[in-house]
């Protein structure tokens, strides 16, 4: 949508309203229109179609009870359609049930605002989903366009995600690749054999960390890469599939042979390696033993502000920040002692003005022919931009974690493995102490058979609401209201449910007292004086 008309030359936001009812429609455009966003309307569902496949808005605001096409069926179509899948949509309706609400979050709306509505509300709504699509266009644009390849394979290492950067490099398309290639498929016999035992491990560990292989291209060509992987597992701790990276280290194989037959032919190609060393894309450095800068390149000195006369005037110690000291003295050390032949850390060096410049650093140590050391090779990737992508990650999680609404997670033996902070506090505990806890224990005992029916209805229907009482951990009861619906893992299959709880405390006592006045005054009309 970046490239689409719903973004004009000053920056704001479009947003498409949808709604059959001229007044409000007349007031969401006028306070909406007040707030800096450009404004698209349409009466009904056809309309709305149109409009949004044309223009391609920011994000819809749309009602559901429409003459024609009614919201709901808007949403599936816009949400089946390629052109308008990623636009977010926001009901507006005045349908409150939580069927309604459900129903429509699983025809792929991110928010629901029940009518009559508050502006206040409405444009804070709107501005939470606007920034969290901003932030998932960032972060969907950095994985697909890092400088790395990134892929996740299942048990069978079959592909099941892939990014742009290592398509480009396979010279595939993801239609070729999805769910039909194996990560195997395109390795040379060597590296296939390393490979077939480090996955095995993999499975059971869960870590891959720096496996050097080769890949085979579509044209046949070799690719060396380096390949570090981390496990998904469900909560039974069982393999799902992996978050692999790939970096491609044809540049460093390059470097490292290059370095090693100048050492060795008396420096007779020092002049080809001095030319490589200059003109790398990454910053690159000789650091002698006691830290001082030997020889740094231009994209050294570009990445950190300083002319080269500057840095080889100083040492690696006084440009690091000052919590990363110790840790990069230590990497030092043991370099120089020789228990390790090289290392890649990460921390944060000082830019000249002042800021954080946060880099990748591969070094390794150069020793003569007795083996004593002269100095290390150091590699420096500027990763600052990947560290601010996490970071806004972070902020992204924190958002849904604040949600009102009490939210659980279970799994098939019925033990809590994750909950919001809003259902912790609902009945007393922390989100850490419920983690393992099985359901019945935050259950009235005398409503533990209603309980079990509705999660056995829910098992045959896909979902069920009920009410119930609940005990809080301090041993207060409350009524609880329930939504329980099933949940399924990458592969479609049953791995619990979860729960969504509101307090109806309130309502209840005040039906009981409805009931208790209805009462009096029968039995008062019943026994005249």
């Amino acid at each position: 949508m970046s490239d689409s008309l719903a973004t004009d030359l000053t920056g704001e936001a479009v947003i498409l309203i949808v709604d059959d009812v001229p007044t409000n429609l007349e007031v969401l455009f006028n306070f909406l229109s007040d707030s800096g966003f450009r404004i698209l309307v349409a009466e009904d569902g056809e309309s709305a179609i149109q409009r949004a496949k044309y223009a391609l808005p920011d994000l819809i605001l749309l009602d559901i009870l429409m003459p024609g096409l009614d919201g709901f069926e808007t949403c599936r179509r816009l949400k089946a359609d390629p052109e308008t899948t990623e636009i977010p949509i926001i009901f507006m309706s005045a349908l409150t049930e939580t069927v309604d609400k459900i129903k429509g979050f699983n025809l792929g709306a991110v928010d629901y605002i029940p009518k009559p509505f508050q502006q206040e509300e409405v444009l804070a709504r709107v501005k939470t989903q606007l920034r969290l699509c901003h932030l998932t266009r960032q972060l969907l644009d950095l994985y697909n366009n890092a400088p790395c390849g990134y892929h996740s394979i299942d048990a069978d290492a079959t592909f099941v995600r892939i990014n742009d950067t290592e398509l480009q490099w396979l010279g595939y398309t993801r239609d070729e690749i999805i769910g039909k290639k194996k990560f195997s498929d395109f390795l040379t016999p060597e590296s296939l054999a390393v490979f077939q035992k480090t996955f095995s491990q993999f499975k059971q560990n869960g870590v891959i960390r720096d496996l050097e292989l080769q890949i085979i291209r579509k044209d046949s060509t070799l690719v060396p890469v380096l390949l570090n992987a981390t496990a998904i597992t469900d909560a039974a701790d069982n393999f799902i599939m992996s978050r692999s990276t790939l970096l491609d280290i044809s540049d460093r194989k390059r470097i490292e042979t290059e370095r090693q037959q100048a050492m060795e032919v008396l420096r007779v190609s020092e002049e080809r390696f001095h030319r490589a060393f200059q003109n790398a894309a990454i910053g690159m450095a000789l650091i002698s033993l006691n830290g001082h800068w030997l020889q740094v390149n231009r994209s050294l000195c570009e990445m950190l502000g300083y002319s080269e006369q500057e840095l080889l005037a100083t040492n690696f110690q006084s440009l690091t920040h000052p919590d990363d000291l110790e840790m990069g003295l230590s990497i030092l050390k043991r370099l120089v002692l020789g228990e390790i032949n090289s290392c890649q850390i990460e921390k944060r060096y000082l830019h000249k003005l002042g800021h954080v410049v946060w880099v990748l650093i591969s070094s390794s140590m150069i020793r003569n022919s007795q083996g004593q050391p002269l100095y290390s090779v150091v590699q420096i990737e500027d990763i600052t931009e990947r560290k601010q992508a996490v970071e806004q990650l972070q902020d992204l999680s924190k958002a849904l974690e604040s949600a009102v609404e009490g939210i659980s997670q279970l799994d098939i033996q019925g033990r809590y493995i994750r909950v919001n902070p809003a259902y912790a506090s609902l009945i007393g505990y922390s989100p850490e102490e419920l983690i393992g806890v099985e359901w019945q224990k935050t259950v009235y005992p005398e409503d533990l058979d209603v309980m079990e029916a509705g999660y056995q209805q829910m098992l045959t229907a896909g979902k069920v609401e009920i009410e119930t009482r609940g005990i809080r951990k301090d041993g207060t009861v409350f009524d609880k209201q329930i939504v329980m619906v099933k949940a399924y893992d990458q592969q479609q299959r049953f791995n619990g449910n979860y729960c969504f709880v509101k307090d109806i405390s309130d309502r209840r006592e005040m039906e009981r007292l409805k009931d208790e006045f209805v009462s009096i005054v029968s039995h008062e009309l019943r026994t005249p004086l």
